[in-house]
């Protein structure tokens, strides 16, 4: 009986350091390289859509790095909320302000679509691969209209403008085209942002990516 009770009340205490660690980490910001007392590098990635709480998440993990020198933000993500983006760019000129350099990056085969790409440009440093996709469009009412609404729309532009070095006449362009304000979706890879010399991507990623080999030595009969 003594056993029983001892289990259970192993279970229990494991099922609640179970769940603070889920509050410590929040699981739509992944950890790649996490900041300790030997390291002031972080590196996240995003892969899911933008909603409330990703930027108070984003200010809790880098507040917990007291030495947090540089900040790696990777992206996936089909966009979301324009006011969920807008904060985590507060977070992020915060960190700026406390002089965080950060990087933002979007992979070969990653997406970075609607309200992601204002966040990939407040990167000190802005990674893409050559077939990284961006999709950039104006702002409308969540599922009442598709119809871009001017002030929202004007909002996301005026984020995407404190990518350091941007091209305007780049960006004029787009809106010359109606890009922000009808609906439509327009799609740039990586390699053609630096092509056209748009100055939002600062740096293009080599299309080949190289991985270490598996040792599958244990399998029986090899692979």
């Amino acid at each position: 009986m003594r056993k029983l009770l001892g289990f259970s009340l192993f279970l229990l205490f494991s099922s609640i350091s179970v769940a603070s660690a889920a509050e410590v980490v929040p699981s739509n910001w992944k950890v790649y390289t996490p900041c300790g007392s030997l390291n002031s590098r972080m590196v996240l990635k995003l892969q899911a859509e933008i909603r409330s709480p990703l930027a108070e998440d984003l200010r809790k993990l880098t507040s917990s790095c007291q030495n947090l020198e540089s900040l790696e933000l990777r992206f996936d993500s089909p966009g979301g909320s324009i006011v969920e983006a807008a904060a985590i760019v507060d977070v992020l000129e915060q960190l700026k302000n406390q002089n965080v350099k950060i990087t933002t990056r979007v992979n070969n085969g990653d997406e970075c679509d609607s309200s992601c790409v204002p966040l990939f440009a407040q990167g000190n440093m802005r990674q893409a691969g050559p077939v990284a996709a961006f999709m950039f469009h104006g702002v409308a009412v969540y599922m009442l209209t598709n119809i871009p609404d001017p002030g929202l729309s004007q909002m996301m532009i005026s984020m995407i403008e404190k990518a350091n070095g941007l091209n305007t006449d780049w960006l004029n362009d787009l809106k010359a085209k109606k890009v922000f304000s009808i609906p439509s979706m327009y799609w740039l890879s990586g390699k053609e942002l630096v092509d056209q010399k748009s100055g939002f991507v600062t740096e293009l990623l080599d299309r080949q990516e190289l991985a270490k080999p598996y040792d599958r030595s244990y399998r029986p009969g090899g692979f």
